[in-house]
């Protein structure tokens, strides 16, 4: 019953924006995206499959996800102030509806990954690939998070340059510490044991995620529009066509990025853990500003 009512509520989503009707047109992002995410995770769990959220819904589990995606998409929202990519049009100018409405977009980026991860699991895509085994030594793993390093930090630097490096930096910074923190869901780990299946998936549910992110904020009036130098010219949507190379990209940063906060939080003590969450709280606190700095309101 779960699936078809949310089923229901994804499609009324898309034919409000066929039929142009102006409040869909305006919550199109999180209308539609929420009853996505239901109708994927009632799927799973139909079937048995992994799901991103728990029961009960209203648990603390589920927040912290939703918590922790806003956060997470906060922090390239405070690259966009420098690197000026994308900016927003139609935002309702009245911030007890807009503010609102960015938290409830921004906490859908992660069980939106999740669930269609876990959906391709469930179908056993790349389940049965095998590679061959390998060591990673602390010296590789310490050049990786150098990389990591370096490619998060140049976009500070020559943002018109280096911008493309926002989209994967994560990834080499903080992958080596999730592999070290002996997280059986790291990427590193799994694929040094000889499956890549999980990297493999992650790749493709941030195609799926960005292909529908695309479509979902084409035929809305409250969107972003993307401003990116030298590539912005030919798109698909709003989408220059070399952008979505950086989808998959940035699946597989933001599953990382989640499995280290994740694993970083289960090993604080209790102070350490209220640091990360009031990290959190700065993050999106910080996150509005900077949305309005780069929106135009109506």
């Amino acid at each position: 019953m779960m699936i078809l009512l949310f089923a229901i509520a994804f499609l009324a989503v898309v034919a409000g924006l066929a039929l142009k009707i102006p409040f869909v047109q305006t919550y199109a992002y999180p209308l539609g995206w929420w009853s996505l995410i239901g109708f994927l995770e009632s799927l799973c769990r139909r079937y048995g499959w992994a799901t991103a959220f728990s029961r009960p819904i209203l648990s603390r589990r589920n927040a912290a996800l939703c918590f922790f995606s806003a956060a997470l998409w906060g922090i390239f929202e405070l690259y966009d102030v420098l690197i000026a990519n994308w900016h927003y049009v139609a935002v309702p100018e009245n911030p007890w509806i807009w503010m609102p409405n960015t938290f409830l977009s921004f906490a859908t980026v992660m069980p939106a990954i999740l669930a269609f991860e876990n959906l391709l699991s469930g179908l056993h895509a790349f389940a049965c690939l095998e590679t061959r085994r390998f060591d990673l030594t602390e010296n590789f793993l310490s050049l990786l998070v150098v990389l990591g390093w370096t490619l998060t930090i140049l976009p500070l630097t020559q943002p018109e340059l280096f911008f493309p490096f926002v989209w994967g930096g994560f990834t080499f910074l903080l992958e080596p510490w999730n592999y070290r923190m002996r997280d059986p869901h790291s990427i590193l780990r799994q694929a040094s044991e000889g499956r890549p299946g999980l990297f493999l998936r992650l790749l493709g549910s941030g195609f799926l995620c960005g292909f529908l992110w695309e479509s979902l904020n084409y035929f809305a009036t409250t969107k972003w529009i993307y401003t990116v130098p030298v590539i912005g010219h030919w798109k698909v949507f709003e989408m220059p066509v070399a952008g979505y190379v950086g989808f998959p990209v940035f699946g597989v940063e933001a599953y990382v990025m989640y499995r280290f906060a994740f694993n970083l939080y289960e090993r604080c003590k209790p102070a350490g853990r209220f640091l990360l969450l009031l990290l959190g709280f700065l993050l999106i606190a910080m996150t509005f500003p900077a949305v309005a700095q780069h929106s135009f309101f109506r």
